[in-house]
């Protein structure tokens, strides 16, 4: 057996083998390496495709967000218009007649008075003061506060620029100008004047049929109403403008507003008959002023009595009997009764009940009472006539 080896094919086979395994390390490097860049080159397009749908919704979202402020701006212009079209359209009716009243005052200051370049000065203190006084009460109602004077003011101004507009035009012989310009200077008060009485109504609370009840009581009792709203002025804010009426209605028919037609002019007349009597018995002393209330004065009771002050020359009348416990626990009884917490006569158990103190001074005070008391003719009672069958 041959035991030859020969290194020289062992070693070349040996770099063959080398040569291969460099070649086949060498591919799967390169393999690799491609491998690693094209995940690389996809990964920055996933990244730039990425970017990109970011930038395209960014711009969705620009765009969506321009469109609703476009939206929104559109429907705030139209609520705008809708809610405000009232005050354009009052806007657009009370400048027109203002732009010729002014127009026409300021002819008449440069040509009727003579005021030459000052003449444009006029409307500015005649319209300006009405519609500043104007515009005074609008704030005013709105607010809630009273606003008559103000408003008393506006008319008495506008009333002013109509007069300066007629006579404007009855100087240059046109009384047809005069009044237009005149009735132009009105226009515009009426037509704010139409205004705050809608705000009123809105501040107010009250319906259209209250508005209408009461400037109809204004129109059909003028002094009626002027009376109920001199009673609310000195009672303050806790009377109702009603309440107010009905305290009017019955000062002056001494019967409520539900009253017929004939109670009315009778209990009318009552109350002027009443009225007469009770100035001329106040003139002769029969009535006293005791802590703020009226009482009767009981003559015969009377230790005393002066009915003329020297000082003054004014009667008074001094009750020098009653003690001063009689006299207040009379007081807080006469209070008690125009309450109507107490009847007019009361017992004087129900007077030492309700106010306390002896039973002595509540019997004493219970006989004043009774002397005081005024005797009342009941009025005959009228039966409605049967029927005929």
């Amino acid at each position: 057996m041959s035991t030859y080896v020969d290194y020289k094919a062992q070693r070349t086979t040996a770099a063959a083998n080398a040569a291969v395994q460099l070649t086949e390390a060498q591919t799967r490097q390169a393999q690799v390496q491609a491998q690693i860049a094209q995940d690389t080159q996809d990964r920055a397009a996933k990244r730039k495709a990425a970017a990109a749908q970011q930038r395209w919704l960014a711009t969705q979202d620009r765009r969506q967000a321009r469109q609703a402020t476009v939206q929104r701006m559109w429907a705030g212009l139209r609520e705008g218009a809708v809610a405000n079209i009232g005050f354009l359209l009052g806007l657009v009716a009370m400048g027109a007649p203002i732009v010729l009243a002014w127009a026409g005052q300021a002819e008449s200051a440069a040509k009727t008075l003579q005021f030459g370049a000052l003449g444009l000065l006029m409307p500015v203190v005649v319209e300006g003061a009405t519609w500043y006084t104007a515009y005074l009460t609008h704030k005013a109602v709105k607010a809630g506060r009273p606003a008559g004077l103000l408003r008393a003011a506006t008319w008495v101004f506008a009333f002013v620029a109509a007069g300066l507009n007629l006579w404007h035009g009855l100087a240059e012989n046109n009384a047809a100008k005069g009044v237009g310009l005149a009735l132009a200077s009105l226009f515009g008060p009426v037509l704010w004047e139409l205004t705050v009485i809608s705000r009123q109504q809105e501040v107010s609370g009250r319906s259209g049929a209250q508005l209408r009840i009461a400037l109809w009581r204004r129109i059909r009792y003028p002094r009626l109403s002027w009376s109920a709203a001199s009673i609310a002025a000195a009672r303050g804010e806790g009377v109702t403008p009603e309440a107010a009426w009905e305290a009017a209605w019955m000062d002056r028919f001494g019967v409520g507003p539900a009253a017929s037609r004939r109670d009315r002019r009778l209990g009318k007349a009552i109350v002027k008959a009443n009225r007469k009597a009770d100035r001329k018995a106040a003139s002769g002393g029969a009535y006293m002023i005791v802590g703020g209330v009226i009482l009767r004065t009981d003559l015969t009771r009377l230790a005393g009595v002066s009915t003329m002050d020297s000082g003054t020359g004014y009667p008074a009348i001094v009750q020098q009997e009653l003690s001063p416990g009689t006299a207040d626990l009379l007081t807080r009884t006469r209070a008690a009764i125009t309450t109507g917490e107490l009847p007019v006569t009361p017992s004087a158990k129900a007077i030492q009940k309700h106010l306390g103190g002896g039973m002595d001074l509540a019997r004493e005070v219970r006989d004043i009472l009774a002397a005081q008391a005024p005797e009342v003719t009941p009025l005959p009672t009228y039966s409605p006539r049967p029927a005929v069958a």
